[in-house]
Formats: structure tokens, C-alpha cells, sequence
């Protein structure tokens, strides 16, 4: 256990939680009405966001240089970690697709007005 933290380094840690708080922050906002807002408080809202836009290119450059760290064998990534990651996307698909047609048929709009 004590091995694993020594690894660990605490930029990346640090820059990772940023990205991540980023990112929620992005989902969050994506949920304000900005319509019913002044222009000028529309426009200030719009540009506080603009910033935030990095945040995921970052978050998933993080986790590919974690993932792909020196000692990397190509036979291990083909074989083990790309497999997973393909797990992943596929599992979230299916959940973010159910949960769609679950509220759809349930007689709420999920996108548009």
C-alpha cells in the first residue's frame, strides 16, 4: 500500500481534481436558463463558463498519460486496457441510452423545449 502512494504524483493529482470540478461545473451550468436573464447577465454568465471549456480535453489527457506510462507493453494495452476502456463507453452508452428512452416514455422532454 505505502509503494502505491510513493508513486502517486501530486500535480497530476491536483490538475486532475481542477479538471474534474471543472467538468462538473460545465454540467451544471449547461442546467441554467440563461433566456430569462438580462443580455448583460447572459453574456457575463456565457463568459464565465468559456474557461471551463478546457477542462476536458485536459481531464482526458490526464488519463491517457496515466494510462500509457513508460513501462507500457503494446501487447499488455491491446490485450488488457483497450478492452476495458471499450467496456466502458459501451456499458455508459447502454445506461445514458435507457435512461433516455426511460424518461422520454415516462412523457418528459429530455432535450428541447
Amino acid at each position: 500500500m505505502e509503494s502505491r502512494i510513493k508513486e502517486r504524483i501530486l500535480w497530476v493529482d491536483i490538475l486532475r481534481i481542477c479538471a474534474m470540478l471543472g467538468v462538473i461545473s460545465i454540467h451544471v451550468g449547461s442546467s441554467i436558463d440563461l433566456s430569462k436573464l438580462s443580455s448583460f447577465d447572459h453574456s457575463v454568465m456565457q463568459h464565465m463558463g468559456d474557461p471551463l471549456n478546457c477542462c476536458v480535453p485536459i481531464f482526458y489527457m490526464l488519463s491517457g498519460m496515466l494510462m500509457l506510462q513508460k513501462e507500457t507493453d503494446i501487447k499488455r494495452l491491446f490485450t488488457n486496457k483497450i478492452p476495458r476502456l471499450i467496456a466502458a463507453i459501451v456499458i455508459r452508452l447502454v445506461l445514458i441510452i435507457s435512461l433516455i428512452l426511460l424518461v422520454a416514455l415516462m412523457g418528459y422532454v429530455v432535450y428541447g423545449r
